[in-house]
């Protein structure tokens, strides 16, 4: 083989290396969804931010300040938003708005070319004291009360704004919630159905539930396959 034959070869390896690192690096996934307030009402302008999760050399961990920002948009008046080209690995997202509490998402992996919704709902910044509203009632079963049930109030624009409490002997509960907005609430005890309810803060504060007992035919072990 000739001298000019090799160093064709070797020039023709480096480009495609060179094209194939470009290609890789570029990334082909993206995260997209819609930002609201708690009520379910669209934010146009909210500032999106990508951050991305890199583990530092000789350290193995990773903190807020370690991260590096990747990508910022503005969501449209649709509360839409879109971010692509993203390679595939760990990523914070954070959104914020004014007068608004800004929003953080921890964790979010995207895999290569995935496509990944993601929802967020923004709570109203606590620049003044905003009234408590009080969620109470009962959980029982068909008229007999149930003590130590679970009863939990969930903003149903974003998970992290959650509430929980457990019934008394008589079956009561009471939440209270600072935060206005649409809300889900649950109730559960081990051996009963869910039961869920929805509600918008100031328009009910009366919930009461009734659980009904669930009937397995069959046994957990047997369902397992034992």
């Amino acid at each position: 083989m000739t001298l000019s034959v090799i160093v064709t070869c070797l020039v023709q390896t480096l480009v495609l290396s060179g094209v194939l690192s470009m290609s890789q690096g570029q990334g082909t996934a993206k995260i997209y969804g819609r930002i609201t307030d708690l009520f379910g009402y669209p934010i146009q302008g909210a500032s999106l931010q990508v951050f991305s999760c890199e583990t530092q050399p000789n350290r193995g961990t990773k903190s807020p300040a370690e991260t590096k920002a990747i990508q910022t948009t503005l969501s449209d008046k649709e509360g839409n938003y879109e971010v692509s080209g993203l390679s595939w690995g760990e990523y914070r997202i954070t959104v914020s708005y004014r007068g608004f509490a800004q929003a953080e998402v921890g964790s979010v992996y995207l895999g290569k070319g995935a496509d990944r919704l993601l929802d967020l709902g923004l709570k109203v910044g606590q620049i003044v004291d905003l009234p408590t509203m009080e969620i109470s009632g009962t959980v029982s079963q068909t008229g007999a009360a149930l003590p130590d049930a679970t009863v939990t109030a969930v903003s149903a624009f974003n998970p992290q704004v959650i509430q929980q409490t457990r019934t008394n002997k008589k079956g009561y509960y009471r939440i209270d919630l600072n935060t206005p907005g649409q809300y889900l609430v649950y109730a559960s005890k081990p051996g009963f159905a869910v039961e869920v309810q929805s509600m918008v803060s100031g328009a009910q504060k009366q919930t009461d539930f009734i659980l009904t007992p669930l009937r397995v035919h069959q046994s957990p072990s047997r369902l397992n396959g034992y």
